[in-house]
């Protein structure tokens, strides 16, 4: 039987593309155009909130706030996974969000197949939000993953003109081992933590200089003095600010991706 999504949004150009993408992959979806429909249970005649699988909500709505909506449905059916839609987001906003429940944030505009991904993971059984996707004791995200998500982050985030930091930690194995698994247990889904060769990289999307520092201090001030700063060699890259303002402009994603990656291993 094909899952229910239930589509929020009030743009009928949103709603439309959505749908056509989400129907031609299988789903059978509802529309609501506003949060009025959602609160009210009212956007069909025999399907409610309870008989869906998941919810897509755009966070700007004509008549009510995202927020409302999300805590709403939370509220009413705290396991059904809510996936928010946005325009560009600070670090804390999106944090903010994740807390009142969302099972995952997107930035718009959004490609098709980040879309459907992220849709599938929503599907999945509910994760517990406050660990990240790579415990330690599993698979750990290597060189190769890391490449890959750079690249998605540098195309989100010329897409939606918001941020995207990337912070490494070298030094003695131990202690790496000790921040790789400090970082894991602190950061949200929207973050990753890969453990490469010679250091622990933390990617943090939606972040510039201030969420850096918070985040920097947070992890230390977890460790309880395990580690100190000076034990490691932390390097910092905020993209677009520390590239190369021809490249942002011209949108040259693999050069971009390639110039952050080669520039952690100096």
């Amino acid at each position: 039987m094909a899952k229910r999504i239930l589509l929020v949004a009030d743009t009928g150009v949103t709603r439309f593309q959505l749908k056509n993408l989400l129907e031609k992959n299988g789903y059978r979806v509802f529309e609501a155009t506003g949060g009025r429909q959602v609160l009210k249970d009212s956007f069909d005649s025999e399907m409610g909130l309870e008989d869906m699988h998941l919810v897509v909500l755009d966070m700007y709505l004509s008549d009510y706030e995202g927020k409302e909506i999300l805590k709403a449905i939370k509220n009413r059916f705290d396991q059904l996974p809510v996936i928010v839609l946005s325009t560009g987001q600070t670090r804390e906003k999106i944090l903010e969000i994740l807390e009142m429940g969302a099972s995952d944030f997107l930035v718009k505009p959004v490609s098709e197949k980040e879309f459907l991904h992220r849709v599938t993971q929503g599907l999945k059984t509910p994760v517990d939000r406050s660990k990240s996707p790579n415990p330690p004791g599993k698979k750990r995200l290597g060189a190769k993953d890391l490449s890959n998500r750079v690249h998605e982050e540098v195309q989100r985030s010329l897409r939606s003109d918001s941020p995207v930091s990337i912070m490494a930690f070298r030094g003695k194995d131990r202690d790496l081992a000790i921040i790789h698994q400090a970082a894991w247990e602190m950061l949200r889904r929207i973050d990753s933590t890969f453990f490469l060769e010679d250091q622990v990289v933390l990617l943090l999307p939606a972040t510039g200089s201030s969420g850096v520092e918070v985040v920097k201090n947070r992890l230390f001030e977890s460790l309880d003095e395990e580690i100190k700063p000076d034990d490691l060699l932390v390097k910092t890259l905020i993209f677009p600010e520390d590239c190369s303002a021809e490249m942002v402009e011209n949108y040259r994603v693999s050069e971009l991706t390639d110039f952050l990656l080669k520039s952690l291993s100096r």
